[in-house]
Order: structure tokens, then sequence, then C-alpha cells
């Protein structure tokens, strides 16, 4: 065999490995795993129990009793209504998703748990009757898409590092309690792009970012608790009802009061602030854009009116009144000339023209003597 034959056929040979070797895989790979199809609380048991299970969707009207859990990777998806009775309860474990585009009603002491790193992302309606709750712990989330709603007549736990999404379009309804952080610290934030309507409890120790509408309605009560923050680059609005700030709030948007504010915190205000109503403040307000008083700002604590701030009321400008027993700072960035009265600005310039002539006499009459 002559040289050239035998490198060809070694090449042949590698070659045709090769191919052996990447076709290998596909022959060698299991069958894909499972879409189950669940009719009844048995078709989901029975699916949950198959291991090749990566995803179930329900297919009619159905109601859980009993404890479900949705295993890792898993992604349970409802096409229909769920209703969870008696104790019924679905727990989300790390890395599934539930989706939701049919709804969801929570009773009789129902609960959902979301767990780290699994998502719910709500395409229809969850409903939480009183004495049932949602508990989103520690990476997990729930994300209201646009056009969805969900009501909450009893709670909704946001523990550490949770999440609540709500995005443009969707709406919260919440007549029940809503826990951000549930009182522990490194908490997970409330984002809402849509509308919250509160006629209930929003009590804040984490973080609640709020560039959509929040309408705290006449018996709704919004708490943010010391250390913790609320910022507003939407709408917050008060059509009644209390807010408690004993933590920092700050406005890049809107903050219209009809009812009751009560800060014993801080209030950052770069937007546009309106008081219709009462102030209690034992704070600090710091005013760098616009607050309009037509109510009454009351209390012992500070209010700055920072540079290019606008503050009106108890004025020619507004009609409320302003009973500040503290400190009430004003501060601007006026240049030298606008900071003088006219008058003052009319005599720096005779003293200037007068000094001209003044001087302009002396050369004069220099000149003439070097002449003669």
């Amino acid at each position: 065999m002559n040289k050239s034959k035998f490198i060809k056929r070694i090449l042949l040979l590698l070659l045709t490995l090769i191919l052996i070797l990447a076709l290998l895989p596909g022959f060698m790979q299991a069958a894909p795993a499972a879409h189950y199809y669940a009719a009844s609380q048995q078709d989901l048991i029975a699916a949950l129990n198959a291991d090749d299970a990566v995803k179930i969707t329900t297919t009619s009207y159905f109601t859980i009793t009993g404890n479900i859990t949705i295993p890792n990777g898993c992604t349970f998806e409802i096409k229909h209504m769920i209703v969870l009775n008696d104790g019924g309860s679905i727990t989300i474990n790390n890395g599934s998703w539930f989706a939701d585009g049919g709804m969801i009603l929570i009773n009789d002491d129902g609960i959902i748990v979301i767990n780290g790193s699994s998502r719910v992302t709500n395409g229809g309606t969850i409903v939480i009757n009183s004495g049932n709750s949602i508990i989103v712990n520690g990476g997990g989330s729930l994300t209201i898409n646009n056009g969805r709603w969900v009501t909450n007549g009893g709670t909704i736990d946001i523990n550490s590092g949770g999440s609540i999404v709500s995005n443009y379009g969707s709406r919260v309804i919440n007549g029940g309690t809503i826990n951000n952080g549930g009182l522990i610290s490194n908490s997970g934030p409330i984002n809402n792009n849509g509308t919250i309507d509160n006629s209930g409890t929003i009590d804040n120790s984490g973080h609640i970012d709020n560039s959509g509408t929040i309408n705290n309605h006449g018996t709704g009560d919004i708490i943010n608790r010391r250390g913790y923050t609320i910022r507003n680059s939407g709408r917050l609005i008060t059509k009644g009802g209390q807010i408690f700030n004993n933590g920092t709030v700050t406005n890049d948007g809107n903050i219209f009061n009809s009812g009751t504010i009560n800060s014993s915190g801080t209030i950052n205000s770069n937007g546009m602030f309106v008081n219709y109503n009462k102030i209690n403040n034992s704070g600090n307000i710091d005013n760098s854009r616009l607050f309009r008083n037509y109510g009454t700002v009351a209390g012992n604590g500070t209010i700055f009116n920072n540079d290019y701030g606008v503050f009106t009321g108890n004025s020619p400008e507004g009609s409320g009144d302003i009973y500040n027993t503290g400190t009430f700072t004003v501060t601007d960035k006026k240049t030298f000339l606008e900071r003088l009265p006219i008058i003052s600005l009319l005599k720096i310039i005779g003293g200037l023209l007068l000094a001209t002539a003044v001087i302009a006499a002396i050369f004069i009459l220099f000149r003439i003597k070097i002449v003669e």
C-alpha cells in the first residue's frame, strides 16, 4: 500500500469516528420529558408523582383540599379555575414556575407558598379571601401581568428576599394586609408599575418602588417603618385613610394628600406635593420642587424649602395654614444680582457712573496740564 492511500484511509477513518461521536448523543438521549394534563386533583397528584413531568396544565375547574407541592424545575400552568378549600395548599419549590392564565380562588385557610427562585406569573385573576394567604419567601416572586388582577382580602406576606412585581396595566386591590418584609430586615421589594388600590393595610419593612399609581382609600393605612423606604416616581394618592411614615419617603413624582400623613421620619420631595387635608410632621420635610398646601401642616418637626423649591401656604400664594413649632428653613441659589433689591441695584449703578465721571474728569484735567 502506497503512502497516499494509507493517509486517505486514516483520514476516512477519522471522519467516520467524528461522525459517530457527533450522532451518538442523539441516539443515547432519553425520551423527552412529558407534558401532563390534569382535569382533577387526582390527575394533578398522578402527574406530580411521575418522574418525567416538567409541565402540568389544567384542563378544567377543580378544587384542591390537600397539600400540593410543585417540584423543582416543573411548570404548573392553570388554564381554568383552581379553588383552594379546607386548608388546601400549593407549595412552589425552588426553580419551579406557576403560571396562572385562569383564576385562583383561595378559601378556608388556603395558602400558596412561593419558595426561593420560584416564580408565580399571574396572567389571570387571583382572589385571596379573608383568613387566607400568599407567602413569598426569599428569592421567590409574584408577578402580575398587564390587565390582570389580584384581589386580597386576606394576607400577602413578602419575606426577606421575596418580591411582588405589578406590571403596567395590572391592578392589586387590597382590602386585607400586605406585609412587605414580614418585619424582617433586608427584605425584597414591592415594584408597582400598575395600580394598587388599598383600603386595608400595607405594612412596609422593606422597600416599595412605585412608578405606577397607589390609591389609599378611606379605610386604608400605609405604614412605612423606621429604617425602610418608599420611593414614588409615579402617583401616590390618599383619598382618605392615613400614611404613617417612620422611615424615608422619596417623592420624584406626584403626591396628592386628601387624607392624613403622620410623619416622624423624612419626606424628600423632588416632585409635586399637594396637601388638601392634614400633615402632622414631627420629622423632616425636604422640599426641592413644588409644595402646595391647601390644608394644614402642623407639628414640631423641621421643614426645609431647598434650592429652587416653592412652598406655598399661609401666604398670598396659598390658602392653607402652616403651624410649625420647629424649624422652617429657606435656601436658594440666586445669583448675586438676583439677591439684590432694585433700590440697592440702582445705588450701585449710580455709584459706578459717578466713579466713572470722576475718573474721566481727573484724566481730562491731567491732559490739560500737560498741554499747557
